[in-house]
């Protein structure tokens, strides 16, 4: 016969696991305050918030000789990583599909990929002349950007830049900036948009599937998405919004 777990119980495996988890806390912030070699984690407990159970446990039997611990912030920041990297303004992020990495544009004119869960930079491309205005990623786990003239698309597996036709960058030739990017769910198409122009490319040869004007408004498109099947692609404008 089956019997329902009792609420003292539960409570106790609750408390288990927010040990675990503030544990888990504490030996990333450890590791994030790069302290010498040889200083044990435990040290870094003094700094854990007020209301951490693992500071409250643990405090006491390892630093003893304390009569008042410092006061620190209550609870733990909903932070995870702090990323530094870029020297100038940041204009946009983006997440890969997976959500192992995200990327990053900068006004110093480059794309960082960073590991979500290290916090560290895999890549940075330093392909840009200007600022990178526009970031996303593809279910594929390639990169693009732009930098309102012209869009760079990379290989985050070997960190290289793709080989476009005619080894030109994709928009070079089009007059009007670039105001949005996005790959369909698939990875199997790129959409950009800029002035009045919807252009789409098949990936990964590049080659232009549409490219339309946009000539019932004088507004110009500012985002683009593909439905999730991908057969769909959705605009927005000040005054509009088009299927």
């Amino acid at each position: 016969m089956k019997t329902r777990p009792s609420n003292e119980n539960t409570s106790h495996a609750q408390d288990f696991l927010r040990l675990i988890c503030e544990t888990h806390r504490l030996l990333r912030f450890h590791q994030f305050t790069k302290s010498p070699t040889g200083v044990r984690a435990e040290n870094s407990l003094l700094f854990c918030p007020s209301n951490s159970t693992t500071r409250q446990r643990l405090l006491p039997s390892k630093i003893p000789e304390l009569s008042a611990p410092p006061f620190i912030e209550q609870n733990w920041s909903r932070v995870v990583h702090v990323l530094r990297g870029h020297s100038d303004y940041i204009r946009s992020c983006a997440y890969s599909y997976d959500g192992r990495f995200l990327a990053s544009a900068s006004d110093d004119g480059s794309v960082r990929i960073w590991d979500t869960t290290t916090g560290k930079a895999q890549h940075a491309f330093r392909d840009f002349n200007g600022w990178v205005y526009l970031v996303t990623f593809s279910s594929k786990g390639l990169p693009a950007a732009s930098d309102s003239n012209t869009i760079k698309i990379w290989d985050i597996a070997t960190g290289m830049r793709q080989k476009l036709p005619n080894d030109r960058d994709l928009y070079a030739d089009d007059t009007d900036s670039v105001t949005d990017i996005s790959f369909s769910d698939d990875g199997s198409k790129l959409v950009a948009v800029g002035g009045q122009i919807i252009t789409i490319w098949k990936i990964p040869s590049y080659s232009v599937i549409v490219r339309q004007e946009i000539s019932f408004s004088i507004e110009d498109v500012k985002h683009a998405r593909f439905s999730s099947d991908g057969t769909l692609l959705g605009t927005v404008s000040a005054d509009y919004v088009t299927i």
